[in-house]
Parts: structure tokens; sequence; C-alpha cells
């Protein structure tokens, strides 16, 4: 099969609670890209046509890990069950004007209070 297919993982938010996450490449994986970003993307629902509901940009991204630290006045506002993407975006390599765009993970959110 040809495409890119995310890794499923659900995310936990507690209320009243920040979010903290960091993704640590693996020794043998390449260096992520100088000028890479990443997003924590959440929709409604399930669907294509979706409405995204908040975006949480990666706090730090360096060449060895991804790095969320959200606090909690955003947290609170994500619902359960409201579907997330994790985006990670690579710079565009010349002569390509175009970013790569990759849906790393995505899943549901999951509350404890």
């Amino acid at each position: 099969m040809s495409g890119w297919s995310p890794i499923k993982e659900d995310i936990v938010l507690s209320r009243n609670g920040d979010y903290g996450w960091r993704h640590t490449k693996d020794a043998s994986d390449p260096a992520f890209p100088t000028g890479t970003t990443a997003e924590l993307v959440f929709y409604e629902d399930d669907s294509t046509d979706a409405e995204e509901i908040a975006s949480w940009p990666a706090e730090a991204v360096t060449t060895s890990y991804i790095e969320f630290i959200v606090q909690s006045n955003e947290t609170d506002l994500i619902e359960a069950r409201t579907t997330y993407q994790l985006m990670v975006h690579y710079p565009a390599v010349p002569p390509s004007v175009h970013t790569q765009d990759w849906p790393w993970k995505r899943g549901k959110v999951k509350r404890e209070n």
C-alpha cells in the first residue's frame, strides 16, 4: 500500500492541568531539518471536512526532538472525544518551493478530572 498512515495514539488532558509532551527521534533516524515546525490540530470529528477547533504550535523543534507545553487555560477548552492530529512540517528543499506536511499521529482526546 502506498501513502502515509499516522500512528494512532490517544492523548490525555486533565482539568486545570498543563499538557507537556516531547517526541525524541530515534538515534538511527535522521535529524529534523532546520526550519521544521510542528503543531497539534484539533477537529470536531474524524470527517475530512470537520471544522478545526484549535491548533497548538510546538514550543520547541530541534534537530533531535519536538516538544509541546500548553497551558491549562487552552487545554481545558478541548472536549473529550475531540479528534487531533500531530502535524510535522519540513521546510522546502530547493529547487522545490513546497513544504512537506506529515500527519505523524492521530487519535482522540481523553479527559481525566
